[in-house]
C-alpha cells in the first residue's frame, strides 16, 4: 500500500517538474525569439484584444472636415458606438463629399440645401404605388382632412399660422408637424387629421426634414426656384381645393393637382409654383406631408434621425 502511495507522489512530482520546465521554455522563447520574429505583431494584437480593456485608436479618415461637417461626423461616430458602422457608407460619403451636401445651388437641377445622399433613385414625379399604403390612407381621408382644414381656416382663434416668403402674392401655412416637432395647438384643432398623419408608415417624424401642414396660396402667388433640404424624403401634396389655373414645376416639368388625389415629387430638385388670378378668387389649398424616400434603408433612417434630431 505504501509503495503505491510513494509511486503516485513520484508521478505527480515528475509531472509538476515537466510542467514547470515547459512554462520556463515558453518564457525563454517569448523573450529571445518571439520579440524578434514577425509573428510578434500578431501576438501583440491578440494580447491587446484579449487581455486589455483599452480600445485601439480609430483612424481619422476625415482630416479636412470643417464646421458642420466635423459635428456631423462626430455625431455619426457617437451613433455607431451604440449601434454599428454597417450600412453607413452612403451617409459617410454624404458628410465627407462637398458634392453630396449643403449645395442649394439654383444652377443645379438637383441640389438639396442640407443632405444629399448618393445612390438614391432620382425622379421628378414618383408613381403613387411606390408608397401605396400611405397614399391610400391620405386619399381615403380626403374629406375628413378637408373639413378640418376649413374649420381651422374659418375659426383661427387659438391656432398658429405661418406666413411663407414668396416672390409674389401670399402663402400661409397651418402646421401640424413642423421640422420634426408636433404643433400641439394646431393638432388639437384637427384631431382626425393628426390621427391620419400618425398612422402613416413612412412619415418623416424623427428629424428636421419632416413636416405635415396645410398650405393656402392666394391667386397671383408665385414662388421662385428653390430646393428642399434633402433627397432622403419625397414630398406629397394632397389637393384639397384646386383652382383651374395653377401648376407646380419641378426641373422644368409642370404638373397640376387634382382634388382628393396625391401628387408625389422629389423636392430636392429645383421647383417653383404659380397660381394665376386675383385675391378675390378661390385660393389653392394643399395638405403637404414629407415621406421617406423608399430607397433609404431602415439603418440609414435611424442614423439620419440621430444626426438631424429636432430640437
Amino acid at each position: 500500500m505504501l509503495a503505491v502511495i510513494f509511486e503516485m507522489i513520484f508521478v505527480i512530482g515528475v509531472m509538476t517538474f515537466v510542467t514547470f520546465l515547459a512554462y520556463t521554455m515558453v518564457l525563454i522563447l517569448k523573450t529571445f525569439y518571439v520579440s524578434r520574429h514577425p509573428i510578434n505583431v500578431l501576438y501583440k494584437t491578440l494580447k491587446q484584444v484579449l487581455f486589455s480593456n483599452k480600445q485601439p485608436e480609430q483612424t481619422n479618415y476625415f482630416p479636412d472636415l470643417n464646421g458642420l461637417d466635423k459635428e456631423l461626423y462626430r455625431r455619426l461616430k457617437e451613433y455607431c458606438k451604440h449601434y454599428s458602422w454597417s450600412g453607413m457608407g452612403r451617409i459617410v460619403k454624404a458628410i465627407y463629399s462637398p458634392d453630396c451636401h449643403r449645395c442649394g445651388n439654383t444652377a443645379n437641377t438637383q441640389s438639396p440645401n442640407v443632405l444629399h445622399l448618393p445612390g438614391v433613385e432620382t425622379q421628378l414625379y414618383f408613381p403613387l404605388d411606390i408608397l401605396s399604403y400611405d397614399i391610400g390612407i391620405l386619399e381615403k381621408n380626403y374629406l375628413v382632412i378637408y373639413r378640418e382644414f376649413w374649420k381651422a381656416y374659418q375659426s383661427p382663434a387659438g391656432t398658429v399660422w405661418q406666413t411663407h416668403d414668396v416672390s409674389k402674392g401670399k402663402c400661409f401655412a397651418f402646421c401640424l408637424f413642423f421640422r420634426g416637432n408636433w404643433v400641439k395647438e394646431n393638432c388639437q384643432h384637427c384631431p382626425q387629421t393628426h390621427k391620419v398623419v400618425r398612422s402613416l408608415r413612412t412619415h418623416v417624424q424623427g428629424n428636421v426634414f419632416g413636416n405635415a401642414r396645410f398650405l393656402v396660396l392666394l391667386p397671383g402667388t408665385f414662388t421662385s426656384d428653390r430646393h428642399g433640404d434633402s433627397n432622403t424624403r419625397l414630398r406629397c401634396h394632397l389637393g384639397l381645393q384646386v383652382p383651374s389655373d395653377c401648376e407646380l414645376v419641378v426641373a422644368g416639368i409642370p404638373q397640376c393637382w387634382t382634388p382628393g388625389r396625391c401628387l408625389l415629387f422629389d423636392d430636392s430638385f429645383i421647383r417653383s409654383l404659380q397660381i394665376e388670378g386675383d385675391e378675390s378668387e378661390a385660393p389653392l389649398v394643399l395638405f403637404e406631408v414629407d415621406l421617406w424616400h423608399p430607397d433609404i434603408t431602415a439603418m440609414e433612417r435611424q442614423a439620419i434621425d440621430y444626426l438631424f434630431a429636432p430640437r
